[in-house]
């Protein structure tokens, strides 16, 4: 393998921030296994008061997940349930046989109720699902189509929606390497060498990954699922190159397991309000209006950087935005319909099924980067409600603008129906402005390539240019 000078930030990771609060009685349900869990405080049933005051008390930014024996909980609910901070909460059930318990527990909505047995594995299944549907693991692309095609010659890539799709593009088109797993795993090892239990996860994906597992290992609560979805949204090219067979993976069983019908699907998120009022002014020509009834709706698109998750069941993204806000931020919950017709390699969508590392919860995940254009914003009982739309990435109307991208900074390599190469990245790298990484590359090609190569001439004459 040539000389590779690409490694990852030990900080592109971030750990889940959760804290676990569990009230017992400790004749009802013994509690060691929860002692494995991180960050966490115990409190006896005599101890009810203050475990609610100390709820009462933690900042809002903070999120609890709150587990509680069946006999306690219905003291201590209501208590619980509408603090901004908890998240969810737990109620271990000592038997499935109580329908009067059933009924008490359909009211709350953080509300779920599980046998002792199953606690730490619906913890974990919790924990992940949050990740990739609320926390910060998630930012967009806003355009205006009419804004594109007039700002056309003066459209700087770096950063924008259309650089991304033309990095994707060749990225998702390069042969894939034997090499590739066992070049991200080296950097993965270096990069957390500190963190035992990252270190296991890392082992773990060494020893049983396989491209036919990649959506169980998308879904999974381990590190890979924030490095690359980071990775992705701050354009970490090093990391994107690095991870390119995972994200080829995914694209690959989502195509086999392409949805043939269309669907409606739903995520609940959370937003800035700054984003709110971003959206709201750029689809109605009067921003201070918010229903679509009273002003023609602009044409607007956004494109997700990162894989999107959702769900066919409703009350799944309900219930991630459920409660209050933190100030300065909007629960928005969205309601996608996706139609099969119009998918292609980048931007197909499939339900997860018994690939998914999570039970029970209908997951359709789509393509990273797929189009939708939006047809409805308002607002309905503290939350705002944005429909949306799949499109054609071929049939848009900023279409034409996305192929004179392609020939004028990726020129003949970066033609659909074929194969990219480190060349072709490289090239387009280069075309970018962005020399240092163009110049990694280059020198990476050459010293991969046998020594009698006739492309080692060309790599040397790049190399020149990038130099000038």
């Amino acid at each position: 393998m040539g000389h590779n000078n690409t490694k990852i930030n030990e900080t592109s990771v971030n750990t889940l921030p959760f804290k676990h609060v569990l009230l017992t009685n400790e004749q009802t349900f013994n509690a060691k296994e929860l002692h494995k869990l991180s960050d966490s405080q115990f409190f006896l049933a005599e101890e009810m008061d203050k475990c609610v005051d100390s709820l009462s008390n933690v900042s809002l930014l903070e999120k609890i997940i709150f587990i509680v024996d069946e006999e306690l909980s219905h003291n201590v609910v209501e208590q619980v349930h509408y603090q901004c901070a908890v998240k969810i909460v737990f109620i271990i059930r000592s038997s499935t046989d109580n329908p009067q318990f059933d009924q008490w527990a359909k009211s709350y909505i953080k509300i779920k109720s599980v046998p002792s047995s199953e606690i730490l594995k619906e913890i974990n299944y919790f924990k992940s699902r949050w990740l990739r549907t609320v926390d910060e693991f998630f930012s967009l692309d806003i355009f205006q189509s009419n804004s594109i095609l007039s700002d056309y010659s003066t459209l700087e890539l770096n950063g924008s929606f259309l650089f991304i799709q033309l990095f994707l593009d060749i990225l998702l088109r390069m042969t894939p390497l034997p090499t590739d797993k066992d070049e991200f795993i080296v950097e993965c090892i270096k990069a957390y060498k500190n963190q035992p239990n990252i270190l296991q996860d890392i082992q773990d994906f060494s020893e049983y990954y396989e491209p036919k597992l990649s959506l169980f290992w998308y879904s999974r609560q381990t590190f890979l699922y924030p490095l690359v979805n980071k990775a992705l949204r701050v354009e970490n090219i090093d990391l994107l190159y690095l991870s390119r067979f995972f994200m080829r993976d995914i694209r690959d069983e989502l195509l086999l397991r392409q949805h043939t019908k269309s669907v409606k699907v739903y995520r609940g998120q959370v937003m800035s309000l700054n984003e709110i009022i971003q959206l709201k002014s750029l689809f109605f020509e009067d921003p201070t209006i918010m229903t679509s009834t009273n002003v023609r709706p602009r044409e607007i698109y956004i494109a997700f950087k990162s894989f999107l998750s959702t769900s066919l069941k409703k009350s799944v993204a309900e219930f991630y935005v459920a409660g209050q806000p933190v100030p300065g931020d909007c629960l928005v919950l969205f309601e996608i319909n996706a139609d099969p017709n119009v998918c292609d390699q980048s931007n197909s969508f499939a339900e997860l099924g018994d690939s998914s590392a999570i039970e029970n919860e209908e997951e359709v995940l789509f393509m990273l980067n797929s189009i939708f254009r939006i047809t409805d914003i308002h607002e309905e009982e503290s939350k705002y409600i944005i429909t949306l739309e799949l499109c054609n990435n071929n049939d848009h109307t900023f279409k034409s603008v996305f192929e004179s991208l392609k020939k004028d900074y990726g020129g003949e390599v970066a033609g659909y129906e074929t194969e990219a190469n480190l060349n072709s990245f490289a090239t387009v790298l280069f075309n970018m402005k962005k020399y240092d990484l163009a110049d990694k590359f280059f020198r990476r090609l050459y010293n991969e390539l046998p020594p009698s190569h006739r492309d080692r001439a060309r790599c040397c004459h790049n190399i020149g240019n990038v130099a000038l």
